[in-house]
């Protein structure tokens, strides 16, 4: 549903944009929710949405990139940390730019950005709205800290999201960029199998089109130690199999490995 007013609840599923988007829709400054499907997140994530929005009578519209992050990664390998931009301007900017296109004045988004989420935040962020050249900024919980987004939820009896308690984070965009696979494939593992295998098939061809010893090839391989790494790449390799333990041994284990160009 398009928006009348241009104003829009970003929620991604995670319990920041769920307390945005609960403080923004009551107080009427938005007036439709609006959730971002990534095309490489948690099914439960949206349906955890989905089932929110119901409960409150919260028109939603989803929404989507025009870009494919099975088609990215099969030409370009699997992102690290230092092409996060590329993907969240192609799974993420590029849908909100659909969204600009449906109104003629600039479109507010309403999001559960906050700057005690992290240093980099913290020193970056100090306004609660910002005017870009496509669309307007809100930040309506900037200054909450955890503790106050817990309270709003539980004072509210908003429900929990299933995915965020389990692993951790919102899961509506598993880019892998900024992951750690050692530990976030054990956890889709354990909860969410089904999306673990995409992940793992997904693996399997970019590792046909571009060589098992490319750690481009695994997904969220820029979260990983250079050990870690290197254990992967030897599970793939039949010859480094076969080192024995004084071999592996004399391994550097600084961490320091060639990652090459990014995307």
């Amino acid at each position: 549903m398009v928006s009348e007013s241009g104003h829009y609840a970003l929620f991604s599923g995670g319990h920041d944009s769920l307390v945005s988007t609960h403080k923004s829709m009551l107080a009427g400054y938005t007036d439709t929710v609006l959730h971002i499907d990534t095309g490489i997140g948690i099914p439960e994530t949206r349906e955890y949405v989905e089932r929110v929005c119901d409960e409150k009578g919260w028109p939603l519209e989803v929404v989507s990139s025009d870009f494919d992050y099975e088609d990215i990664v099969r030409e370009y390998r699997f992102p690290g940390p230092g092409v996060h931009i590329i993907m969240y301007s192609k799974l993420k900017e590029r849908a909100l730019r659909k969204v600009a296109g449906w109104h003629d004045d600039k479109p507010h988004f309403w999001t559960g950005v906050r700057k005690y989420e992290s240093v980099r935040r913290f020193r970056n962020l100090t306004e609660r709205e910002e005017e870009r050249e496509q669309w307007v900024w809100h930040a309506p919980i900037l200054l909450h800290t955890q503790e106050e987004v817990d309270d709003w939820i539980d004072s509210a009896g908003l429900p929990r999201s299933p995915v965020k308690q389990t692993f951790h984070h919102s899961g509506e965009c598993l880019c892998g960029a900024f992951g750690n696979r050692t530990e976030e494939l054990v956890l889709l593992e354990a909860h969410y199998p089904k999306t673990a295998d995409r992940i793992k098939e997904l693996e399997e061809g970019v590792r046909e089109l571009h060589g098992d010893e490319d750690p481009r090839s695994y997904w969220a391989h820029g979260g990983m130690s250079g050990t870690d790494l290197r254990a992967l790449l030897a599970d793939h390799d039949d010859a480094q199999m076969m080192l024995c333990a004084s071999c592996e041994a004399g391994v550097s284990t600084d961490g320091g490995f060639p990652l090459g160009d990014e995307l």
